[in-house]
């Protein structure tokens, strides 16, 4: 399951789930809002997988780096001392939808895009504004 936790590599091993509740209420909201986009896209364009590959959803745009993208963006965001580690990671993370072979290059590059967008409609939105602000008083009074 894809998990803002994922980039506890970048941040710290102080960076958990069980640490920091409102951050996990609110990338979880990140994640659904960026899988709907996704999925509206994918039964869009119902494009097949590379070699075959049997999936239950298509292949264009790729979910995993929308997430990523979206993450990413946000939780730098939030840490910007963090911002190059995070990057990094997430790259490495869309990046390898190609490398395991289920996904184009123009998935993942589409994917990013729409998380990008995702990222910047989402932090337009008053209440997620807001949510922000709460997840940023929590990651800070957690000394991240």
């Amino acid at each position: 399951m894809r998990s803002v936790f994922f980039f506890s590599q970048s941040i710290g091993p102080q960076f958990e789930a069980a640490k920091l509740p409102l951050t996990t209420r609110f990338f979880s909201r990140v994640r659904s809002d960026v899988e709907q986009l996704i999925d509206r896209a994918k039964a869009y364009w119902d494009r097949p997988r590379p070699n075959g590959m049997r999936k239950a959803r298509g292949s264009y745009p790729s979910g995993h780096a929308a997430f990523a993208a979206a993450t990413a963006i946000v939780l730098s965001q939030l840490i910007p001392s963090k911002r190059d580690a995070i990057f990094a990671q997430a790259r490495i993370f869309a990046e390898n939808r190609i490398i395991l072979g289920v996904h184009y290059p123009s998935d993942v590059a589409a994917g990013w895009t729409a998380g990008t967008l995702a990222a910047y409609a989402m932090m337009r939105n008053r209440s997620f504004r807001k949510d922000f602000a709460a997840v940023n008083a929590e990651l800070r009074a957690a000394n991240l």
